[in-house]
């Protein structure tokens, strides 16, 4: 088991400043970064361990939310909802392939488990002067 931590090489720093001038990416759009790039690349992984080529592979990203929920300015679910990954593939695999691979992906890539099921999750607070 391999734990991350904040002074990690793998660390990512998402910086949001406190005005309404967005630069970068939000912690919702680098979410579904992480999900389809998670996805792709075990899409890819599945492809070549099957030996099946890929010419190329594009993943479209759709979600809903309500930022209605996340500034509680209504007693609504604050995350994403409806979730869609598109997959478009130009491959000499047969779509029945190419779905097994996709299922494969699915079911292996630890992104797609960790927004697909509850996950345990403890916020701690440690004040700094």
């Amino acid at each position: 088991m391999r734990s991350w931590t904040g002074t990690s090489p793998c660390a990512v720093i998402i910086h949001r400043s406190c005005s309404a001038i967005t630069r970068g990416t939000t912690a919702v759009e680098t979410v579904l970064a992480a999900l389809g790039a998670c996805m792709t690349g075990q899409f890819a992984a599945e492809a070549t361990r099957r030996g099946v080529r890929i010419d190329s592979l594009t993943v479209d990203l759709e979600c809903t939310t309500d930022l209605n929920g996340m500034f509680g300015l209504q007693p609504i679910r604050p995350g994403l909802r409806d979730v869609t990954l598109s997959y478009r593939v130009a491959s000499d695999a047969d779509e029945e392939t190419l779905k097994e691979i996709l299922d494969t992906a699915r079911s292996l890539s630890p992104v797609f488990d960790t927004v697909t099921k509850p996950v345990a999750v403890a916020a701690t607070l440690h004040k700094e002067s």
